[in-house]
């Protein structure tokens, strides 16, 4: 996996998710290979898709990114400032209106860049939980901003 994924960080938290794989999974294994084979390919796919998560992640961004700067191009200072404050404001009241139980984790997640096993041992909840809160917290900030483009 440490090929696959440069950072360290992805490569345990792959570890772990291909260890929780193999326990739902292991009826799964028909036997065709070697155990050692299987449990390979398990951990080659688990590190291919969080390579391909974390590169649609970042073009995300890079194209939000680019959004905003050529729009704050066409803009005065003051009204590049006016917009910059503007989505930040509205983001913050996003936020803010998570319950509580999808607030934080995503909070620890994209703001104090936690990891999924760190936020997890924090808050008292397994790997999976956090990462399902910080999914439904995306998707509940997504509807929200969706409501504020659209109205």
């Amino acid at each position: 996996m440490n090929r696959i994924l440069v950072s360290r960080a992805d490569a345990e938290e792959v570890a772990q998710d291909v260890l929780l794989t193999i326990l739902r999974r292991i009826e799964s294994f028909g036997g065709r290979s070697a155990f050692a084979t299987w449990v390979q390919r398990v951990a080659t796919n688990a590190a291919l898709a969080r390579l391909r998560r974390r590169r649609r992640a970042d073009a995300h961004a890079a194209a939000v990114s680019r959004a905003s700067d050529v729009i704050a191009i066409h803009m005065t200072g003051a009204d590049a400032e006016l917009v910059r404050y503007e989505r930040g404001e509205v983001l913050a009241r996003a936020i803010a209106t998570l319950p509580e139980p999808y607030r934080l984790p995503l909070i620890l997640c994209h703001f104090e860049g936690l990891s999924t096993a760190v936020i997890a041992e924090r808050l008292g909840l397994g790997r999976a939980a956090v990462k399902s809160r910080v999914h439904r917290s995306r998707l509940l900030i997504r509807a929200s901003l969706a409501a504020y483009v659209a109205g």
